[in-house]
Protein backbone atom coordinates (compact mmCIF):
# COMPACT_ATOMS: atom_id res chain seq x y z
CA UNK A 1 0.00 0.00 0.00
CA UNK A 2 1.45 3.22 -1.09
CA UNK A 3 1.94 6.16 2.30
CA UNK A 4 0.88 9.15 0.90
CA UNK A 5 0.99 11.86 4.17
CA UNK A 6 1.97 15.66 4.59
CA UNK A 7 3.59 17.49 6.68
CA UNK A 8 2.64 19.59 9.37
CA UNK A 9 4.21 22.58 8.37
CA UNK A 10 1.83 22.66 5.41
CA UNK A 11 -0.49 24.18 8.12
CA UNK A 12 -0.45 27.64 10.19
CA UNK A 13 2.36 27.00 13.18
CA UNK A 14 -0.22 28.43 15.91
CA UNK A 15 -2.44 25.65 14.83
CA UNK A 16 -2.67 22.48 17.61
CA UNK A 17 -1.04 19.47 16.01
CA UNK A 18 -4.32 17.89 17.64
CA UNK A 19 -5.91 19.39 14.84
CA UNK A 20 -3.40 18.75 12.05
CA UNK A 21 -3.30 14.95 12.84
CA UNK A 22 -6.95 15.25 13.07
CA UNK A 23 -7.01 17.25 9.34
CA UNK A 24 -5.34 13.92 7.94
CA UNK A 25 -7.70 11.44 9.51
CA UNK A 26 -10.55 13.03 8.32
CA UNK A 27 -9.06 13.20 5.05
CA UNK A 28 -7.87 9.73 5.19
CA UNK A 29 -4.61 9.99 4.84
CA UNK A 30 -2.40 7.12 5.99
CA UNK A 31 0.97 9.05 6.22
CA UNK A 32 1.54 12.13 8.49
CA UNK A 33 4.76 13.85 9.34
CA UNK A 34 5.36 15.84 12.89
CA UNK A 35 7.57 18.75 12.93
CA UNK A 36 9.35 19.34 16.10
CA UNK A 37 9.53 22.99 16.89
CA UNK A 38 8.91 25.30 19.36
CA UNK A 39 5.18 25.85 19.24
CA UNK A 40 2.83 23.01 17.11
CA UNK A 41 5.10 20.44 18.32
CA UNK A 42 7.33 21.02 21.10
CA UNK A 43 8.84 17.79 23.21
CA UNK A 44 8.78 19.70 25.96
CA UNK A 45 5.16 20.57 25.96
CA UNK A 46 3.44 18.29 24.32
CA UNK A 47 0.60 16.47 26.70
CA UNK A 48 0.73 12.62 27.43
CA UNK A 49 -2.80 12.89 26.29
CA UNK A 50 -1.47 13.94 23.14
CA UNK A 51 1.70 11.45 23.20
CA UNK A 52 -1.33 8.69 24.31
CA UNK A 53 -3.64 9.36 21.25
CA UNK A 54 -0.69 9.49 18.64
CA UNK A 55 1.22 6.49 19.85
CA UNK A 56 -2.63 4.33 19.32
CA UNK A 57 -2.98 5.63 15.90
CA UNK A 58 0.49 4.28 14.83
CA UNK A 59 0.05 1.08 16.70
CA UNK A 60 -3.35 0.63 14.77
CA UNK A 61 -1.21 1.14 11.29
CA UNK A 62 -3.85 3.31 10.30
CA UNK A 63 -1.37 6.37 9.75
CA UNK A 64 2.54 5.84 9.54
CA UNK A 65 4.05 8.83 10.86
CA UNK A 66 7.47 10.21 10.51
CA UNK A 67 8.81 12.89 12.31
CA UNK A 68 11.42 15.54 11.36
CA UNK A 69 14.09 17.10 14.02
CA UNK A 70 13.96 20.21 15.52
CA UNK A 71 15.43 22.90 12.22
CA UNK A 72 16.78 25.49 14.47
CA UNK A 73 19.88 23.79 15.27
CA UNK A 74 23.54 23.46 13.52
CA UNK A 75 25.34 20.13 13.67
CA UNK A 76 28.50 22.26 12.75
CA UNK A 77 28.06 25.12 14.74
CA UNK A 78 31.24 27.21 15.66
CA UNK A 79 31.12 26.98 19.58
CA UNK A 80 30.95 22.94 21.15
CA UNK A 81 28.35 24.38 23.43
CA UNK A 82 25.71 24.78 20.44
CA UNK A 83 27.05 21.54 18.79
CA UNK A 84 26.10 19.32 22.16
CA UNK A 85 22.53 21.22 22.18
CA UNK A 86 22.01 20.43 18.81
CA UNK A 87 22.71 16.89 19.47
CA UNK A 88 20.79 17.03 22.06
CA UNK A 89 17.61 18.24 20.60
CA UNK A 90 17.95 15.73 18.19
CA UNK A 91 18.00 13.06 21.42
CA UNK A 92 14.66 14.46 22.27
CA UNK A 93 13.10 14.78 18.94
CA UNK A 94 14.30 10.67 19.02
CA UNK A 95 13.20 9.98 22.21
CA UNK A 96 9.94 11.36 21.67
CA UNK A 97 9.19 9.39 18.48
CA UNK A 98 10.43 6.33 19.96
CA UNK A 99 7.25 7.11 22.48
CA UNK A 100 5.06 7.46 19.54
CA UNK A 101 6.11 4.53 17.80
CA UNK A 102 7.47 6.34 14.95
CA UNK A 103 10.47 4.74 13.14
CA UNK A 104 11.63 7.98 11.13
CA UNK A 105 13.38 11.30 12.14
CA UNK A 106 14.35 13.44 9.59
CA UNK A 107 17.62 15.92 10.47
CA UNK A 108 19.43 18.31 8.63
CA UNK A 109 23.29 18.43 7.77
CA UNK A 110 25.13 21.03 9.48
CA UNK A 111 26.25 24.70 8.32
CA UNK A 112 29.94 25.87 7.85
CA UNK A 113 29.47 28.96 10.26
CA UNK A 114 30.41 32.24 8.81
CA UNK A 115 33.40 32.93 10.89
CA UNK A 116 35.32 30.13 10.21
CA UNK A 117 38.68 30.27 8.01
CA UNK A 118 39.83 28.11 4.95
CA UNK A 119 39.71 24.70 6.32
CA UNK A 120 36.44 25.50 7.42
CA UNK A 121 34.24 23.17 4.93
CA UNK A 122 36.58 20.16 5.95
CA UNK A 123 35.89 20.91 9.48
CA UNK A 124 32.37 21.08 9.21
CA UNK A 125 31.85 17.99 7.60
CA UNK A 126 33.73 15.98 10.22
CA UNK A 127 31.87 17.69 12.80
CA UNK A 128 28.54 16.60 11.17
CA UNK A 129 29.36 13.02 10.28
CA UNK A 130 30.33 12.68 14.32
CA UNK A 131 27.19 14.32 15.30
CA UNK A 132 25.22 11.65 13.25
CA UNK A 133 27.06 8.83 14.20
CA UNK A 134 26.36 10.02 17.61
CA UNK A 135 22.56 10.51 16.96
CA UNK A 136 22.33 7.01 14.85
CA UNK A 137 23.35 5.01 17.96
CA UNK A 138 21.09 6.88 20.27
CA UNK A 139 18.22 6.23 17.47
CA UNK A 140 19.32 2.67 17.53
CA UNK A 141 18.76 2.20 21.12
CA UNK A 142 15.37 3.63 20.45
CA UNK A 143 14.29 1.45 17.86
CA UNK A 144 14.16 4.73 15.51
CA UNK A 145 15.96 5.48 11.59
CA UNK A 146 17.37 8.61 11.10
CA UNK A 147 17.26 9.80 7.95
CA UNK A 148 19.70 12.73 6.37
CA UNK A 149 17.53 15.15 3.89
CA UNK A 150 19.28 16.73 1.10
CA UNK A 151 19.84 20.55 1.80
CA UNK A 152 22.39 20.84 -0.97
CA UNK A 153 20.48 24.26 -2.16
CA UNK A 154 21.29 26.06 1.54
CA UNK A 155 24.24 28.73 1.48
CA UNK A 156 26.72 27.12 3.45
CA UNK A 157 25.79 23.52 3.66
CA UNK A 158 28.51 21.13 4.57
CA UNK A 159 27.25 19.21 1.54
CA UNK A 160 26.90 21.57 -1.68
CA UNK A 161 25.82 18.84 -4.01
CA UNK A 162 24.57 15.70 -4.24
CA UNK A 163 28.03 13.92 -4.71
CA UNK A 164 29.12 15.71 -1.39
CA UNK A 165 25.97 14.58 0.09
CA UNK A 166 26.24 10.84 -0.39
CA UNK A 167 30.10 11.29 0.54
CA UNK A 168 28.80 12.41 3.79
CA UNK A 169 26.31 9.97 3.92
CA UNK A 170 28.72 6.83 3.46
CA UNK A 171 31.13 7.87 6.65
CA UNK A 172 28.08 6.93 8.38
CA UNK A 173 26.90 3.51 8.95
CA UNK A 174 25.02 2.60 6.24
CA UNK A 175 22.76 -0.01 7.50
CA UNK A 176 21.41 2.21 10.64
CA UNK A 177 20.73 5.73 8.15
CA UNK A 178 18.51 6.69 5.65
CA UNK A 179 18.19 9.36 3.24
CA UNK A 180 15.20 11.96 2.83
CA UNK A 181 14.63 13.26 -0.31
CA UNK A 182 13.24 16.58 -0.54
CA UNK A 183 11.92 17.18 -4.59
CA UNK A 184 12.12 20.83 -4.28
CA UNK A 185 15.70 21.07 -2.75
CA UNK A 186 17.15 19.21 -5.86
CA UNK A 187 17.35 21.97 -8.38
CA UNK A 188 21.13 22.04 -7.57
CA UNK A 189 21.63 19.04 -9.19
CA UNK A 190 18.45 18.15 -10.99
CA UNK A 191 15.81 16.15 -9.36
CA UNK A 192 16.65 12.84 -11.62
CA UNK A 193 20.01 13.51 -11.43
CA UNK A 194 19.67 13.90 -7.63
CA UNK A 195 17.50 10.46 -7.62
CA UNK A 196 19.98 8.75 -9.41
CA UNK A 197 22.57 9.11 -6.77
CA UNK A 198 20.58 8.59 -3.78
CA UNK A 199 17.60 6.61 -4.89
CA UNK A 200 18.99 3.70 -3.51
CA UNK A 201 19.31 4.92 0.22
CA UNK A 202 16.08 7.18 0.02
CA UNK A 203 13.38 6.11 2.60
CA UNK A 204 11.29 9.10 3.12
CA UNK A 205 10.33 11.90 0.63
CA UNK A 206 9.20 15.57 1.08
CA UNK A 207 7.48 15.85 -2.72
CA UNK A 208 7.15 19.73 -3.58
CA UNK A 209 7.31 21.45 -6.47
CA UNK A 210 9.22 25.18 -7.19
CA UNK A 211 10.34 27.30 -10.28
CA UNK A 212 13.41 25.94 -10.90
CA UNK A 213 15.87 28.95 -9.13
CA UNK A 214 15.09 28.21 -5.03
CA UNK A 215 13.26 26.02 -2.95
CA UNK A 216 9.83 26.92 -2.67
CA UNK A 217 7.67 24.68 -1.14
CA UNK A 218 4.96 25.34 -3.72
CA UNK A 219 1.63 23.14 -4.42
CA UNK A 220 2.32 20.18 -6.88
CA UNK A 221 1.97 21.38 -10.51
CA UNK A 222 2.33 25.10 -9.29
CA UNK A 223 5.85 25.44 -10.65
CA UNK A 224 8.31 23.47 -13.15
CA UNK A 225 9.76 20.22 -11.36
CA UNK A 226 9.54 17.01 -14.18
CA UNK A 227 8.24 14.72 -11.73
CA UNK A 228 7.60 12.83 -14.24
CA UNK A 229 10.67 11.97 -14.72
CA UNK A 230 10.90 10.04 -11.26
CA UNK A 231 7.59 8.81 -11.99
CA UNK A 232 8.62 4.94 -12.41
CA UNK A 233 10.41 5.63 -9.29
CA UNK A 234 7.67 6.61 -7.19
CA UNK A 235 5.65 3.90 -8.11
CA UNK A 236 8.14 1.26 -6.90
CA UNK A 237 9.21 3.55 -3.37
CA UNK A 238 7.96 1.53 -0.98
CA UNK A 239 8.89 4.47 2.10
CA UNK A 240 6.79 7.51 2.85
CA UNK A 241 5.93 10.32 0.33
CA UNK A 242 4.94 13.65 2.19
CA UNK A 243 3.37 16.65 0.75
CA UNK A 244 5.74 20.07 2.33
CA UNK A 245 4.02 22.63 1.20
CA UNK A 246 5.17 26.57 2.63
CA UNK A 247 1.90 28.33 3.45
CA UNK A 248 1.24 31.84 1.49
CA UNK A 249 0.08 33.68 3.98
CA UNK A 250 0.43 33.81 8.08
CA UNK A 251 -3.27 33.53 9.19
CA UNK A 252 -4.79 31.01 7.01
CA UNK A 253 -7.39 29.04 8.21
CA UNK A 254 -7.17 25.11 8.06
CA UNK A 255 -9.56 24.99 5.05
CA UNK A 256 -7.00 27.09 3.53
CA UNK A 257 -3.73 25.84 4.27
CA UNK A 258 -4.93 21.95 3.88
CA UNK A 259 -7.11 22.81 0.30
CA UNK A 260 -3.86 22.96 -1.71
CA UNK A 261 -2.95 19.63 0.67
CA UNK A 262 -5.66 18.18 -1.17
CA UNK A 263 -4.82 19.06 -4.38
CA UNK A 264 -1.10 18.16 -4.61
CA UNK A 265 -2.40 14.54 -3.26
CA UNK A 266 -4.79 14.36 -6.22
CA UNK A 267 -1.92 15.88 -8.46
CA UNK A 268 0.15 12.98 -6.83
CA UNK A 269 -2.22 10.25 -7.42
CA UNK A 270 -2.82 10.92 -10.89
CA UNK A 271 1.17 10.74 -11.66
CA UNK A 272 1.55 7.17 -9.76
CA UNK A 273 -1.90 6.34 -12.07
CA UNK A 274 -0.38 7.73 -15.43
CA UNK A 275 -3.74 9.73 -15.55
CA UNK A 276 -2.95 12.61 -18.05
CA UNK A 277 -3.32 16.34 -16.55
CA UNK A 278 -1.34 18.57 -14.19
Amino acid sequence: MKRIGFSSHCFSRSLPIEEIVEFGLTHRFNAMELNVDRTTFNPEIVTDTTVKWIRGISESKEVRFSMHGPEDINFSDSTAEGREEAIKRVEAALRLAAELKIATVVVHPGKVPVDRGPEAQAEAMEQTVSALKRCVETAGAFGVIVSVENLCHVKGTVAPDIGSFLGMYEQVDLATLGVTLDTGHSFVDGLESTVSVIGDYMDHIHIDDNSGQRSEHLELGRGNIDFQSIAEYLKKFEGIINIELKRTHTDNTKEEDGAPVLRSRDYLLRLLNDVPGR
